[in-house]
């Protein structure tokens, strides 16, 4: 994290903004990058999946969000099997990076979801896959990228619901 010449918000004041979004507005869906680059606080991630329904995760990675994974392995076990709803395959990668390197984050986080093995994920981190069932690992992988998608559809609102009947 760069915040330049302190004139910036700390990490921790924009965390703290985030969960105050999160508590004014219970009704928005919202997700959250890179595990909320939380994930050596696996405790705090399991009490916000468990009070915020509308929340969900990416798993777009850094290193440090497998570092967390791997430290805290037994607790991020049980919280992937579930929240399975509520957490969406990413990579992170643009354009702008090479298409091997796309490969290699889409590989690294495939590998992590669907294996138990312990792999380098970059030179100075490392990752313990927690081996996800068929019903998570789809979920984490695809339906919930296609829930998000098509939730207007899925649950059609009444737009109107905030005008009070005189009648």
């Amino acid at each position: 994290w760069f915040y330049g010449d302190s004139s910036y918000p700390s990490y921790n004041k924009l965390m703290e903004y985030a969960i105050d979004m999160i508590n004014r507005h219970p009704n928005l869906h919202v997700m959250l990058a890179h595990a909320f680059f939380k994930s050596n606080e696996p405790d705090e991630v399991e009490k916000l999946l468990k009070d915020h329904p509308n929340v969900t995760i990416d798993l777009a990675p850094g290193g440090e969000m497998f570092d967390g994974f791997r430290i805290y392995y037994e607790k991020w076990y049980r919280i992937f099997r579930k929240f399975s709803d509520r957490f969406m395959f990413a990579t992170d990668a643009s354009t702008s990076r090479s298409t091997e390197h796309m490969t290699n984050l889409s590989q690294n986080v495939l590998r992590f979801l669907q294996t138990e093995e312990e792999f380098a994920f970059s030179d100075v981190n490392s990752a313990h896959g927690i081996g996800l069932e068929k019903e998570p690992l789809e979920n984490i992988l695809y339906r919930n990228l296609i829930s998000l998608m098509f939730f207007h559809i899925l649950q059609p609102r009444n737009h109107n619901s905030h005008i009070k009947s005189t009648h």
